[in-house]
């Protein structure tokens, strides 16, 4: 039986992956802020797989670290599916001193990945990043990505985050490709989900002029299965898929100077809570 682990599998586009997997036969691993709210999810939708949960705040890097020292324990990993991700319609920051949207979306993907890379590679893993066309928009200003300190534009800050998402998902193949670490990130698709939900009106009206054009969280979760499951595409590692095809990322995204500055720079934000102790 293979083993997938998703971030964010309790809700929209995972949850759905979640249920494409079971039906595949696939033992998962769920990655969630909530473990008592999952449970209750885990039974009305019935999953009859074996589904082992693990209490993990992407947000929180103590947490992150707590969640990856658990997964090193598992014997193998065939999938990550780095999924969770939200946007945020107004300025907030992390216990750890860091912007939301960046430490939800990207930092603490980043931490989680890196700290289970051993197994990630001992397991010729696939490791799949729910991107967004949002990146296209994105700019790479380091500190402004993390911190904020000047506007903040949610629109513009989740196109920066994806961006950095991209330009990790390449720098992981870049480095790991020829070890057996296979690498995507995706586009799903503009998706109805509760992404809009308590939100201020500005993402809400968002939301409501896109309501015809949306596609449903079972539509979307086609791409990351696909990735998941398709034998034989390792070849196209360091790809970016978009209405299930691979699609031009450009040096936006393969710029080895850019990613080896926000590589290093991630590093640094990291390496603090690496040494603390973990608290249980």
């Amino acid at each position: 039986m293979k083993t997938a682990v998703i971030t964010g599998a309790n809700s929209g586009i995972g949850l759905a992956t979640a249920k494409k997997l079971e039906q595949l036969g696939y033992r998962q691993i769920w990655l969630v802020r909530n473990i008592e709210k999952t449970q209750q999810i885990f039974i009305k939708e019935r999953f009859h797989t074996l589904v082992t949960l693990i209490e993990c705040d992407l947000a929180d890097m103590q947490s992150v670290k707590r969640a990856a020292e658990k997964l090193m324990n598992v014997p193998k990993i065939d999938v990550l599916i780095n999924n969770a991700g939200e946007i945020f319609d107004e300025k907030k920051y992390t216990k750890d001193g860091f912007e939301l949207t960046f430490a939800t979306n990207y930092l603490g993907h980043y931490m989680l990945t890196n700290l289970i890379m051993d197994k990630l590679l001992e397991s010729k893993s696939r490791v799949i990043f729910l991107s967004s066309e949002g990146y296209r928009l994105g700019t790479m200003n380091l500190e402004e990505l993390a911190f904020r300190k000047k506007s903040f534009i949610a629109l513009k800050v989740y196109g920066d985050v994806k961006l950095a998402i991209m330009n990790f998902m390449y720098d992981l193949h870049r480095k790991y490709a020829a070890q057996g670490l296979s690498v995507y990130a995706l586009h799903p698709g503009v998706v109805d989900t509760d992404f809009a939900k308590n939100k201020k009106m500005s993402i809400k009206l968002l939301n409501m002029l896109m309501k015809p054009f949306l596609i449903t969280p079972e539509k979307a979760a086609e791409l990351p299965v696909y990735l998941a499951t398709e034998p034989d595409i390792e070849k196209l590692s360091g790809s970016y898929f978009k209405d299930g095809n691979p699609v031009k990322i450009g040096d936006k995204v393969t710029n080895p100077k850019q990613a080896k500055a926000l590589m290093e720079f991630s590093e640094k934000l990291v390496k603090p809570f690496l040494a603390e102790k973990v608290d249980y």
